[in-house]
Order: C-alpha cells, then structure tokens, then sequence
C-alpha cells in the first residue's frame, strides 16, 4: 500500500520523469507539431512550413535539433527577424557536395541549392558561430532554419 510519503515521492519525481527525454524523444518528419516541439508555441500566423525535422534525443539533458523550410512570406520574415536580434553572416553553402541526412531521413529539402551567393545568411548575434541558422534563398526568398543542441 502507498504510504503518504511515497504519494509525496511520486508527485515530486512525476514531472521530472515526464518532463526527461526519455519520455518525449524521438524524430517527427513534416508532423505539424513540429513547430511547436521546437519553438514552445503556436505557429506564426504568416508562416507556411514546407518541411520540418525535429529529433529528441532520449537523454535526460535536453538534446534537440530541428530543420524547416518555410514558403516565402514578406509578412512571416518581417515578425521573425523584428522579434529576434540577428547579425548577417558571411555567405554559407550548406550542402556543399554532400546530401544532408540525419537519423536516416533525408534533408535533400533543406537549402537545395549549391554556392555560397545562393542565400542570405543569418544567425544569433550573441551567437554568431552557433549551430543556429537562417538562410534566405536569393531568389525566392524561401526560409530555411536549422538548430541544434547537444
């Protein structure tokens, strides 16, 4: 039987254990949860995602990376770069000559094209050099963000 003191126990470690990877990890491809698990709120109202990959790692730190691409929107890159303090970076060619992959799942998707003159290179101006990224497509004007903490 539960004495007072294991329901006392129970209660405190409950959102602990909840809360740990181990409970919410995993890797959603294009689920439209996706952008809440990597933003911890509702999608912006001019935002399209196109595609997404978030990964979990099941440890009990919080290990997360997470890829969009998103349409082009003049509205959606206005709030995100008015709601955030981003530096431009040199230009990035995020494929060079390899396929982007990750856990087994293809990101043939994210920032396609190749050469440094294709995109506009955004990151954290606290961070610059951090595994957080935006990219703009040039010509289209298509978002691209990446993050990753491990």
């Amino acid at each position: 039987m539960f004495t007072r003191r294991h329901i006392l126990i129970l209660a405190a470690l409950g959102p602990i254990v909840g809360g740990c990877g181990y409970v919410a990890s995993g890797v959603w491809a294009d689920d439209e949860d996706n952008w809440e698990r990597a933003f911890g709120t509702l999608p912006h109202e001019h935002s399209k995602v196109v595609h997404s990959l978030y990964w979990r790692s099941p440890h009990f730190t919080y290990e997360a990376a997470h890829w969009f691409e998103f349409e082009p929107s003049a509205e959606f890159e206005r709030e995100v770069f008015e709601r955030n303090d981003f530096v431009r970076l040199e230009a990035e060619s995020p494929n060079q000559d390899r396929e982007l992959s990750f856990h087994g799942h293809s990101l043939k998707w994210f920032a396609p094209k190749r050469g440094p003159d294709a995109y506009e290179a955004w990151g954290r101006r606290d961070e610059p050099h951090s595994n957080f990224l935006i990219l703009i497509d040039r010509e289209t004007r298509a978002i691209f963000m990446k993050d990753m903490q491990l």
